[in-house]
């Protein structure tokens, strides 16, 4: 079956993910078991699906690691830290909007960093199809953000590339399609077989 719409996950498939915790371990002296306290917990689930403020939220957090600078600076730090463009990713998708094939991003993001996303990359902020956790009040490891989506699609054929097998199997557990991204070893033909080229 041929899709009308590809969409990227950015965490892990436009860009590098986990190179932030990887900072924190490095410069900072934290054990993963030490920022999984915030990054893993509830209240940061709900900065993603939009219902808590993250500078309200990590704010104790920095006190706690002792980070040693203000909320702002934190996050400048961290946001560009995670958005380390992985370029045969970023090529793909805009060989395929040479192609007039229909792009997008479905990514589980908190507002800030959307914004800074938004601000610091032109495909992002120019992109017609941006479906963003914080705005839908879901991540996309829950049903909702596909039937909230499917709605708003009026149940368009999608095809999700994502780094997360649980996330693509959510997905087409909800009529996606869907591709499971390994950076180390990625074939983009496992993509080009939804697609019909014009």
């Amino acid at each position: 079956m041929f899709v009308d719409l590809v969409l990227f996950d950015f965490d892990g498939v436009l860009a590098e993910s986990g190179r932030f915790k990887k900072y924190l371990q490095t410069f900072h002296n934290l054990k993963l078991s030490q920022t999984a306290e915030f990054f893993e917990g509830e209240n940061f689930l709900k900065c993603r699906e939009g219902k808590a403020d993250l500078k309200t939220e990590i704010a104790p957090f920095l006190i706690k690691w002792n980070i040693g600078t203000d909320v702002e600076t934190f996050l400048e730090k961290w946001f560009k830290i995670d958005s380390k463009i992985i370029k045969a990713s970023l090529e793909y998708f805009f060989y395929l909007k040479e192609k007039g094939i229909c792009v997008g991003i479905a990514s589980t993001q908190e507002v800030y960093r959307k914004e800074y996303l938004e601000k610091h990359y032109d495909f992002i902020r120019e992109c017609e199809y941006k479906f963003f956790s914080c705005d839908l009040g879901h991540t996309k490891s829950k049903d909702d953000y596909y039937k909230v989506i499917n709605i708003m699609m009026n149940n368009k054929k999608i095809l999700l590339i994502d780094d997360s097998l649980d996330n693509v199997m959510i997905a087409i557990k909800n009529k996606w399609k869907g591709v499971h991204f390994n950076y180390e070893q990625f074939d983009w033909r496992n993509v080009n077989k939804y697609i019909t080229f014009k």
